[in-house]
């Protein structure tokens, strides 16, 4: 075998003689899979190096003669603004495609031989694209529907990649982990080289200060720290009221904020224990500050309520408490 056919065969070599980078061992671990099984599922923390992982696949499937790759996400924007962008950057000025094939979602090679990213508001986008070299990669795989897994299958990939945090337990991505035909990976923060090294090794990398953050403010035992540093599907039931999924949508979502919207607060006041009491500033649907305060008394509150309105310019009619309390009264007289 020569030394293209070798690259072509091995995306760690490919990885590290084409791309000049290294990779750490679970990112090596996804592309090896990806090498042996034809379909892998990677359930991941945040900010582990799966998308960037992804991106290495897509050039090293593109290595072949007549190879193709559909990628899909959630939304247009996540395939463009974050697996795309990692697909661009990691080739963009190494001399290993003409300049003008690699667009902002497509890399054109030739005829039935080229990279596309596609967004999921229509299964019928994904009709046509056979090949007997066709690999399909989706990101944030938890938010993918079930008709577009469906259009994926239609097309007999060659090769199936699903990533993303595992946000929900039902669905496509989550019954991957549960069928004995797919190869599973999951990456836990505490695998990734910055949090077992306590220093930052890989820039971009989740650190243990990400850890330390995420423990602060949702606890050990929650499903959000579960998700975001685990890598494992939350223990809360499909119908929670809100889930993690929910929390991830919202936080994807991008809203306008118009000038006549007036900024409302909401407080939510501890009474005891190891409570938390909270204050969100809001207008409308954009989320704009949130203050957590703990171990103390109702004046106190009361304080850090009035000095935060002051500071945002709230009317005190504008001011919505969950207690009926002096804190209430105290508030509407100071305002």
């Amino acid at each position: 075998m020569n030394w293209w056919e070798e690259l072509k065969q091995d995306p760690i070599y490919y990885s590290k003689e084409i791309l000049k980078t290294e990779l750490w061992e679970k990112e090596k671990e996804i592309l090896q899979a990806l090498k042996d099984y034809k379909e892998v599922s990677v359930k991941s923390c945040h900010a582990s190096g799966k998308t960037f992982t992804a991106a290495i696949a897509v050039h090293w499937w593109l290595a072949k003669e007549d190879s193709i790759v559909i990628t899909t996400a959630p939304t247009f924007r996540q395939v463009k603004e974050i697996l795309w962008r990692e697909i661009r950057s990691a080739v963009i000025g190494k001399g290993i495609y003409p300049e003008a094939t690699i667009l902002d979602t497509q890399i054109n090679l030739r005829d039935k031989w080229f990279a596309l990213g596609l967004s999921t508001d229509r299964p019928d986008q994904f009709q046509g694209f056979h090949s007997a070299n066709l690999l399909v990669v989706v990101d944030e795989a938890s938010g993918v529907t079930q008709e577009i897994y469906e259009a994926i299958d239609g097309l007999s990939p060659t090769k199936i990649l699903l990533i993303g945090n595992p946000l929900k337990n039902e669905g496509r991505f989550a019954d991957s982990f549960k069928n004995t035909l797919v190869h599973k990976i999951t990456i836990s923060a505490f695998d990734t080289p910055n949090v077992k090294e306590g220093r930052s090794v890989i820039p971009g990398l989740i650190t243990s200060g990400d850890v330390e953050r995420m423990k602060s403010y949702y606890g050990e035992d929650s499903d959000v720290y579960r998700v975001r540093i685990l890598g494992e599907f939350p223990l809360a039931d499909v119908d929670s009221l809100i889930s993690v999924d929910d929390i991830a949508k919202a936080i994807q979502r991008q809203v306008d904020v118009k000038k006549q919207w007036e900024k409302k607060m909401g407080v939510d006041v501890a009474r005891f224990g190891d409570d938390r009491s909270a204050i969100v500033i809001r207008q409308m649907e954009k989320v704009l500050r949130k203050e957590v305060f703990s171990s103390l008394d109702t004046m106190q509150i009361t304080g850090n309520v009035l000095r935060i309105a002051k500071e945002e310019g709230i009317q005190a009619q504008n001011i919505n408490i969950d207690v009926i309390y002096i804190s209430c009264r105290s508030i509407y007289f100071c305002c």
